[in-house]
């Protein structure tokens, strides 16, 4: 197989880190745990990957505003999810409450650095 002589750009690597740390570390799962059967555990799970996926292909300083728009639905349901793991009490004690710390302050980040991603609902992040 032959390879292109582009070179894949990658964006947001520290954010993108983060929600993978906050996947892998704060959140983890065994994949014989029971827990990966829950709904709100998978919800969380896919709206994570969704973030991660969108984050590494956006340049957040030149991001057009109908990708803006889109970043800004895909972190909030990214927060939400990580809210709602919280809410459920899959993880008892801190680990749940310091998931939903982490998510804020990546949102935050990435709200401060794209202001057009921030999503117009008064309850929102930042």
């Amino acid at each position: 197989m032959r390879r292109s002589g582009c070179k894949v750009v990658k964006y947001n690597e520290g954010l993108s880190d983060a929600i993978f740390e906050l996947m892998f570390e704060t959140l983890w799962v065994a994949p014989y745990d029971r827990r990966r059967r829950d709904v709100v555990w998978r919800e969380f799970d896919r709206c994570a990957r969704k973030a991660v996926a969108v984050l590494s292909v956006s340049d957040l300083d030149a991001l057009p505003d109908g990708r803006a728009a889109e970043l800004g639905r895909t972190m909030e349901l990214f927060l939400r999810s990580v809210e709602r793991v919280d809410e459920a009490c899959l993880f008892p004690g801190m680990p749940g409450r310091l998931a939903v710390a982490q998510a804020h302050a990546i949102c935050v980040e990435i709200y401060a650095r794209c202001p057009a991603a921030k999503p117009e609902r008064a309850e929102t992040v930042g």
